[in-house]
């Protein structure tokens, strides 16, 4: 029987100005859902603690894959804007919902360093 839990997926964290995979808040496996879960983002958002917009891309990269224009979530051309008041964060709807299986995993790219911070928050199931 499957036991469910509300977690933090991914804690907050610098997005790197090279493709990198982001660590999961659970530290199991580093940045790839472990054997025996899934992970059920329901919120994913990315903030800008810099005084210029920074593009993002961001893919979902299924078992054994690699980043690519196959499975990219959000495109280069996206720009996030300084975060204000007004408008906190980015939020990375087409993540909100998305089960991510065994040896999944989120890579994102930054077009500036320690410019954009992303977090994630959902549910781990236990299969």
């Amino acid at each position: 029987m499957p036991v469910y839990s509300l977690y933090p997926i991914y804690r907050p964290q610098f997005v790197a100005n090279a493709a990198a995979k982001l660590v999961l808040a659970t530290g199991a496996a580093g940045n790839v859902v472990p054997a025996g879960y899934n992970y059920k983002i329901d919120v994913f958002h990315v903030i800008n603690v810099t005084a210029a917009p920074v593009t993002l891309k961001i893919w979902r990269v299924p078992s054994g894959g690699a980043s690519g224009n196959g499975n990219i979530v959000v495109p280069v051309t996206v720009l996030v804007p300084v975060a204000s008041q007004t408008f906190p964060q980015f939020d990375v709807t087409s993540l909100w919902g998305a089960v991510l299986t065994e040896g999944e995993w989120i890579e994102a790219l930054a077009g500036s360093a320690s410019a954009l911070v992303a977090e994630a928050d959902g549910v781990i199931v236990q299969i």
